[in-house]
């Protein structure tokens, strides 16, 4: 049985929203980016998913997006590599060990993004 991506969508987002923190703008870490429509989403517990995304907005503000999403969940920022083609940002912290990881490439219609977020530590599996 095929399921419309309509209702994947909005399972994935259901599913990334009650597993995400709220910050500050109430977005939550590992929010989608507004607007993007979501390529793949692989959930691998409570504690942490991954998903990729494309949308017609540019990579910077796609970049932008993620990195105010860190700063206001209170992570350190690790890395921000800015290049031509593609951004790479990594977020992280001491425990309860929460991290942010985004690539961002740049396309010719917008930009595509892979987000790894949520608590990588195997305690976290066992709550």
């Amino acid at each position: 049985m095929k399921v419309p991506q309509a209702s994947l969508s909005a399972i994935a987002l259901l599913i990334l929203t009650a597993s995400s923190t709220a910050n500050a703008s109430g977005a939550g870490l590992g929010a989608l980016y507004p607007g993007a429509r979501l390529v793949k989403q692989d959930q691998k517990s409570d504690c942490k998913a991954r998903y990729v995304i494309e949308t017609p907005s540019s990579y910077t503000k796609v970049g932008d997006f993620y990195l105010q999403q860190g700063r206001e969940a209170g992570l350190t920022l690790l890395a921000d590599t800015n290049n031509p083609d593609f951004r790479m940002i990594a977020f992280g912290e001491k425990p309860p060990k929460r991290m942010l990881f985004v690539i961002v490439d740049r396309e010719q219609t917008g930009a595509k993004a892979t987000v790894l977020y949520g608590q990588p530590d195997s305690s976290c599996d066992q709550r």
